[in-house]
């Protein structure tokens, strides 16, 4: 149908411990997909609990105890220094590497808009490898920056063609 769609709008909910996400408004004439959901809650310091439901289905995820938490972030931000001693560096110095003509800038630009500030690198394909919050100081983006920044798929299941292959560019 032209310029169908379907928006949707969704709502989580923390009662007790368990966190509720479900459906609380959709436009458009658009029919929900049958999909797989990937809701993942963010604790910080890249840790996170998730579940995995289908869309337009109420998912919950048990909350877990506030020393559970502690150690999970701490575990979480071990693991990424470790991922960051052991990966290999991007070059911080302005050098352009010609490719058919273009030039692409090797130095990490960096884009600030509202709450936020990324870091991007053109010549990994533009992949953002830095996402912070700077009211809080959260580093939300712990890319992989052994598959040269975040996992990116070409389809909906976990781990699909795109994810590790090497962006480049042809014209």
């Amino acid at each position: 149908m032209e310029g169908g769609f379907l928006l949707t709008h969704y709502v989580a909910e923390l009662q007790s411990s368990i966190v509720t996400v479900k459906v609380s408004k959709t436009e458009g004439s658009w029919k929900r997909p049958q999909r797989r959901l990937h809701v993942q809650l963010l604790l910080g310091g890249g840790a996170m609990v998730d579940t995995w439901g289908k869309d337009g289905e109420v998912l919950q995820i048990l909350m877990p105890s506030e020393q559970e938490v502690v150690k999970l972030v701490s575990t979480s931000e071990k693991q990424y220094r470790s991922r960051l001693e052991n990966a290999k560096a991007i070059p911080v110095v302005d050098v352009t590497s010609a490719h058919k003509g273009i030039e692409l800038s090797r130095t990490p630009v960096e884009l600030k808009g509202g709450d936020w500030v990324v870091k991007v690198v053109p010549w990994i394909g533009g992949r953002i490898i830095s996402m912070m919050h700077l009211p809080s100081g959260t580093q939300w983006l712990h890319s992989r920056v052994e598959v040269n920044g975040y996992e990116e798929y070409s389809g909906t299941e976990y781990r699909s063609a795109g994810c590790t292959e090497e962006y480049n560019v042809t014209e």
